[in-house]
């Protein structure tokens, strides 16, 4: 056991260092819409021009460390992050949380002002989210019905197959990734979505919500979160390889 700890600790000073040696940076601030104050964290990499961009939306827990776990592969990938914190003095939990398309303006304002940097490439920004950020992420691509485009690429983890959920009208490169034993989003309403609206669907077999929060273990009546440590090693890499795709290939 102590070898396995050893060993998830040198990964992660690796990864730590490589991203340190990548030169990147971080910027903390807030964002106010409707009298309501939103802190915000940007990591950008070193780079000679402006980066593409990954906004990231944590779920109802908050900001926590499943950021950093995706955040230390896009870095070096040349990929910087901006985490917008939609919870801290909003809401407190799922009781009291506003409905998802209540976040849509403050990530349409999150968008504006990064859009306003000279250091991030305004047509390669990408949008990700889980569990509820995940659907606050997909339902961004309804906003084109009175918006341009927003984002060049969309990520839902355990998140995002809602009904309300529409199809991007300009074709935008989507991508969902869940579990299949997942107790809080009906892995069968997803399979449909994905059936429905031809958006990919990763599904990992045998895993919980909350697959990709290490150390979580918790079963709320029957509503189980799980890390495992498989689902969220492939999960990471498929989104690290999606936001390669469509944020540095064009």
């Amino acid at each position: 056991m102590n070898r396995i700890y050893s060993l998830i600790a040198c990964l992660a000073l690796a990864a730590f260092m490589a991203v340190t040696a990548y030169g990147a940076s971080t910027e903390r601030g807030v964002i106010t819409v409707d009298g309501k104050r939103y802190r915000t964290e940007l990591h950008l990499p070193k780079a000679a021009g402006p980066v593409p961009l990954v906004v990231m939306i944590p779920g109802t827990s908050g900001v926590d460390q499943r950021q950093e776990f995706y955040r230390l592969h896009l870095l070096p990938a040349g990929i910087g992050t901006f985490v917008l914190d939609i919870k801290t003095g909003i809401f407190r939990s799922r009781r009291d949380r506003p409905p998802a398309d209540d976040n849509i303006p403050v990530v349409l304002e999150a968008a504006r002002q990064i859009r306003k940097r000279a250091d991030v490439d305004d047509e390669r920004i990408g949008i990700m989210g889980w569990s509820y950020g995940g659907t606050v992420a997909f339902r961004m691509v309804n906003t084109e019905k009175t918006h341009a485009p927003v984002f060049a690429a969309h990520v839902g983890i355990y998140g995002g197959c809602t009904r309300s959920t529409r199809v991007s009208l300009y074709n935008l490169p989507m991508l969902m990734l869940m579990g299949t034993a997942d107790t809080y989003v009906d892995p069968d309403r997803c399979f449909q979505f994905q059936h429905n609206h031809n958006v990919p669907v990763i599904f990992f077999e045998g895993a919980h919500h909350g697959y990709d929060k290490e150390g979580v273990n918790r079963n709320r009546r029957g509503r189980i979160m799980r890390w495992d440590e498989d689902a969220a090693h492939k999960s990471r890499d498929h989104v690290v390889r999606f936001f390669k795709k469509y944020l540095l290939s064009q």
